[in-house]
């Protein structure tokens, strides 16, 4: 059994609690020390039970909490060298010894947790996401990416529950009040997925694991990022839940849209396995 909490999602702070039955982590940390504290409070936890961070990029709303949880909590954080550059000196030297590094196309295990990281198109020096799992159970992490590639595919087919971005609406995110070179920016490659995008995904993810030997049910989908100005969770979540519809299956995963400004309740994730009635014909209807 896994179990998942979003403390925040967002431009202003990205920070996602996952546990197993021994081990805590972290998924970046960009709220502050006393803010991380507080929320990890909310769902029963709190940083004394961190064993570890892992770090996705280094962009602040991913990282920026990093120098005082270290003060107060001595844990390792991993991150790829070409995050740990990107960092420079908004981790000061001192706190550098808990740093430990990963590879982006390799995994690496915390406890009874494995990390796999995998590349996404974004515009920081290594950018990855990641699948977490325990012997049963997996997440997928999946935000901050421009657009969905192949790699991006292949590393989140087999999982119970996912993290999705969710960032913005286009038509909200063209008629809003960014300049047009940040709305370039939000829609380009390395920028960041919109609703629809990510309810393609979805539709491929469940085409994927319906084709599965043992079919594999999705548990979860939390809307993820979503924009403040350029999206609302009530479009997200329609978004999401449409993607799915067109399925027509006979059952539906827990849909969720999280946001900066309090923690997620603490999702259970059990791994199942069902043979029968399971999907009906399953091909998105156009």
């Amino acid at each position: 059994m896994l179990q998942l909490s979003l403390l925040s999602s967002g431009s202003r702070a990205n920070s996602i609690f996952i546990a197993s039955e021994s081990t805590r982590i972290l998924v970046d940390c960009g709220l502050s020390a006393k803010e991380t504290e507080k929320r990890l409070q909310s769902i029963g936890s709190g940083l004394d039970e961190i064993d570890a961070i892992i770090i996705s990029h280094e962009h602040s709303d991913h990282v920026r909490g990093l120098p005082n949880i270290l003060k107060r909590r001595s844990v390792p954080v991993w991150m790829n060298e070409g995050t740990r550059f990107g960092t420079g000196e908004s981790i000061p030297p001192p706190l550098r010894c808990h740093l430990e590094e990963f590879t982006s196309a390799g995994s690496f295990e915390i406890g009874d947790l494995k990390v796999e990281p995998f590349r996404v198109s974004h515009d920081a020096e290594d950018p990855v996401m990641f699948r977490v799992a325990s012997a049963n159970s997996a997440i997928a992490v999946v935000t901050d990416l421009g657009h969905v590639t192949t790699t991006v595919l292949a590393s989140v087919r087999e999982v119970d529950a996912i993290v999705l971005e969710t960032n913005h609406d286009v038509d909200l995110l063209f008629g809003g009040p960014y300049p047009w070179y940040l709305k370039q920016r939000i829609r380009g490659q390395k920028g960041h997925l919109s609703n629809e995008e990510a309810g393609e995904l979805l539709v491929d993810l469940a085409n994927y694991q319906h084709s599965l030997p043992i079919p594999r049910r999705l548990q979860l989908v939390v809307g993820a990022h979503v924009s403040e100005r350029n999206n609302t969770p009530s479009h997200s979540l329609a978004a999401l839940q449409a993607a799915w519809e067109k399925l027509q299956t006979d059952y539906q995963p827990e849909f969720f849209v999280a946001d900066a400004f309090q923690a997620t309740k603490r999702f259970s994730i059990h791994r199942e396995h069902s043979l029968a009635n399971f999907f009906l014909p399953l091909q998105a209807n156009a």
